[in-house]
């Protein structure tokens, strides 16, 4: 007799279940007990003792990246299927009942995008007989509990958020449509800081002085000092607000900090550098950011009189308890580089660009426009290792030019004022990614930029943000080579290549990437190279060698 499924408490259990089970076609039964078999393998789990649970498994498997095992994308759909059907409804799929109720508001839906993202949702309401009218948000719960219990979605509360956007935008524009309005779950963060709106309205207008004092641009004024970008002010805001948050937590009442200077207090300062420090006690590397930019605000706020410097040189006194800054390659870059130098996952990263083109071709028109955008950013970033920022915001005929012209190379030629450091970065692409980019231009680009957009990667009217590019980007690298790369990191692998084929090159390696000072090349993105140093001075060891062996002969 064969146990029901709900008795199945480990994937052995599912697999021993498919052998035995007599309503299973041979070929049904092998894909099956493969899928459990090669996902456990994939997952690195034991089946013997591995929960037969969806939930269990989900993180597991999202965690894998199927090029890493020489998987398509199409054939990993596939095991991911055959996997969730094992543990859920081993045997075929039964025909779905359709109900006409429905079927007509199907058909209302305007395009392809609404009635993918809407099929999961009416199917479970046809599924548990629903009616469209009867959809509250007690429903929506429900179809949230199912996705977490039964479907095989990557993400169960995006998937479920999406659902929630769709029917309200199906409720104020698709005539007919129920307009009950769901309420989407909330996929934000909750906030590490509290709103400067928290605090007494004196230190908020303190707050906004100081932020505007860092942007003065008056050279000749008595108190002159270097004035900062608009990113690195706010990146000071957002540390700003975390110290005073840091102080709240400690248990000290907002209403009690009525000014700056209660920041730079001995005791609260170091009280907000303690908020910063890991388990074992050692300080993360954001408590010296946090100490740094509470220095420069004492720096402003107190004089030059002896009990001001008194001050000040306590807090530094009190910063280098933290100890000294290592100014180093880190761990997670380090993982990257050497994963990189495995030939197979290098040849993979560089025919990336051409392999997404390819596919980009069999692909609907809008999927196939954002996967060649994504072809064209990756090409870009392999030739001209960009920060993100500038890869974003990169326009047509203003940062891409012809110098040659219309059938010479593409030039990208950024001004200073739009580089971090103040450098202008000028690359120029070779031949295949100059035929990439007009390819894109010419065929995909119109398919998603509206007439008037200057920006190579548009959205609308306006270039794609950054972040999405960036999430992008690093999603194809998941999907298609097998790796965690962030489009940043194509800075570290271009200084890597470099010092490869010129070891000790620091100096070119820092005008590739459009740095002033080459230690910065080798602090943060390269490290001491000894391995390519160690090969280059194997082949001299023996080119002497050799050298010796024709004397002895001689």
């Amino acid at each position: 007799m064969i146990c029901p499924m709900s008795t199945l408490k480990t994937l052995g259990d599912v697999t021993t279940h498919l052998r035995q089970d007599p309503c299973l076609t041979p070929k049904r039964r092998r894909d099956l007990i493969s899928a459990v078999l090669r996902i456990s393998e994939m997952t690195a789990v034991d089946p013997r003792n591995t929960p037969a649970s969806l939930q269990f498994m989900r993180s597991r498997i999202n965690a894998v990246r199927p090029a890493k095992h020489n998987l398509t994308p199409k054939t990993w759909s596939n095991l991911r299927s055959n996997f969730r059907a094992a543990l859920v409804q081993a045997a075929p799929r039964q025909p779905r009942q359709p109900n006409a109720e429905w079927e007509n508001l199907r058909r209302t839906l305007p395009n392809k995008r609404m009635k993918t993202g809407l099929s999961r949702f009416v199917s479970f309401c046809e599924t548990n007989s629903i009616p469209p009218r009867a959809v509250t948000n007690s429903i929506s719960d429900r179809f949230r509990a199912h996705l977490e219990a039964d479907a095989n979605v990557p993400s169960p509360h995006y998937c479920h958020r999406l659902s929630c956007r769709l029917w309200n935008q199906a409720a104020e524009n698709v005539p007919g449509w129920p307009p009950t309005h769901l309420t989407p779950p909330d996929c934000r963060w909750p906030p590490r800081s509290l709103p400067i709106s928290s605090f007494p309205p004196g230190l908020q207008e303190q707050f906004a002085r100081y932020l505007d004092s860092l942007s003065d641009a008056d050279i000749f004024a008595k108190d002159a000092r270097r004035t900062l970008s608009s990113s690195t002010i706010r990146q000071r805001a957002i540390e700003l607000r975390l110290a005073l948050s840091a102080l709240v937590a400690s248990g000290r009442n907002p209403v009690s900090i009525t000014s700056l200077e209660c920041l730079v207090e001995p005791n609260a300062f170091t009280t907000i550098l303690r908020r910063y420090l890991k388990d074992d006690g050692k300080p993360r590397p954001f408590a010296v950011n946090i100490g740094h930019t509470l220095i420069a605000l004492a720096k402003r706020r107190f004089g030059v009189d002896p009990d001001s410097l008194a001050k000040i040189k306590e807090l530094q006194r009190l910063q280098q308890c933290l100890g000294p800054q290592r100014k180093r390659l880190t761990e997670k870059n380090r993982t990257l580089l050497r994963n990189l130098d495995a030939p197979a996952v290098r040849a993979k990263l560089l025919a990336l660009p051409e392999r997404l083109a390819s596919w980009a071709e069999r692909e609907s028109p809008i999927h196939r426009a954002v996967a060649m955008e994504i072809a064209v950013a990756i090409a870009i970033l392999r030739n001209a290792p960009l920060r993100i920022a500038n890869l974003a915001g990169l326009r047509l005929n203003e940062h891409l030019v012809r110098p040659g012209g219309p059938r010479s190379l593409w030039h990208i030629d950024i001004p200073p004022h739009l580089v971090k450091n103040g450098e202008p970065l000028v690359y120029e692409l070779p031949r295949c990614t100059t035929a990439l980019v007009d390819r894109y231009i010419r065929h995909f680009r119109p398919s998603i930029a509206k007439a008037g957009n200057p920006y190579l990667f548009p959205v609308g009217v306006k270039c794609k943000r950054p972040a999405l590019l960036s999430r992008q980007i690093r999603g194809a690298i998941a999907d298609w080579v097998g790796i965690d790369m962030t489009p940043h990191q194509f800075r570290h692998f271009a200084g890597r290549l470099m010092l490869q084929h010129s070891p000790g090159a620091f100096a070119a390696v820092a005008q590739l990437l459009g740095h002033k000072d080459p230690q910065t090349a080798i602090a943060y993105y390269t490290g001491i190279d000894t391995l390519s140093a160690g090969r280059h001075f194997d082949t001299i060891l023996e080119a002497e060698y050799r050298k010796r062996r024709s004397r002895r002969r001689s």
